[in-house]
């Protein structure tokens, strides 16, 4: 059930209700033109060229109006969920039904006005509309993503302000590191990332004079990641990658295919799905505190 109570972003300040409207107008004509469905081959040229730009006008109007609506009764901070946009796919289907079957009516002549054809329409429309239903999804999904990407962004900047202006539990500038043999003293400030290949680790640091500096050592990530999860800053993101949150630059990608800048000079990090999202939720409840 958490697949249908997830947030369903369409409604969002970035998305306008025109360009939806011409969405389902242009999906829906498109579909009409090049498959004919619901017996409309049968229809002569003259009459389609009056159905079919019809029908897309008022799939036009039907979705601007519909997405107006449910703006405003977002204005009272409620969430839209998939499920709410399934129920009012399903609730509308009625009404708009109604008036193409006013229409059908009105152009046709052969469309009687009565309780057989308005159902015979009804499965129709809701057929048209679920697949151009399913293919709005996939977008918005798509967009979603995006938008995920670039909210985490902004907290991890906002996290960023947060540890160099408030006292941290842990003050200390120096980290004793677990290696295989011994331990490395580093410099919690200076580290960029900590990559692992094989049975080795990579630390990258940026020296004070600028320069990037690399040292490898024999070691385990797993266990670099106990030596700092007292230091806040410091954030696994791969099963081969732990970085410094606020070294971070800027993010590319989504939320599937993530991957952080840290130094323009350097390569770019990658966030698996897993960490991604559990970074998420860790700034959520930090940046909220």
């Amino acid at each position: 059930m958490n697949f249908y109570n997830k947030e369903y972003i369409k409604y969002n300040q970035e998305n306008t209700s025109w360009k939806n409207g011409l969405f389902h107008a242009t999906g829906i004509l498109i579909i009409l033109f090049l498959f004919q469905p619901f017996d409309l081959s049968d229809k002569d040229l003259k009459l389609k060229l009056l159905l079919y730009p019809g029908y897309a006008l008022i799939a036009f109007f039907y979705n601007t109006t519909k997405f107006y609506l449910i703006r405003r009764i977002l204005k009272s901070k409620t969430t839209w969920t998939l499920k709410k946009e399934i129920i009012s796919l399903i609730a509308g289907m009625f009404p708009l039904a109604l008036i193409i079957h006013f229409y059908s009516f009105w152009a046709t002549g052969d469309m009687p006005f009565n309780i057989y054809w308005y159902l015979k329409l009804l499965y129709y429309t809701t057929s048209l509309y679920l697949l151009i239903t399913i293919l709005e999804y996939f977008y918005y999904s798509n967009r979603s993503a995006d938008i995920q990407i670039e909210q985490l962004f902004s907290k991890i900047q906002l996290y960023a302000k947060q540890l160099e202006t408030t006292k941290k539990e842990n003050s200390r500038e120096t980290i004793p590191i677990s290696l295989e043999k011994g331990k490395l003293t580093v410099n919690r400030d200076k580290i960029i990332f900590i990559e692992s290949k094989g049975n080795y680790l990579v630390f990258c640091f940026r020296e004070k004079d600028g320069a990037i500096k690399k040292l490898m050592k024999r070691g385990r990530l797993h266990q670099v990641e106990t030596d700092l999860e007292n230091y806040m800053e410091f954030f696994r993101c791969h099963r081969a990658f732990i970085i410094n949150l606020k070294k971070t630059q800027q993010i590319k990608g989504n939320s599937k295919n993530a991957r952080l800048i840290l130094d323009n000079e350097l390569e770019e990090i990658p966030v698996s799905r897993t960490y991604f999202k559990t970074l998420t939720q860790k700034l959520e409840t930090i940046t909220t505190v």
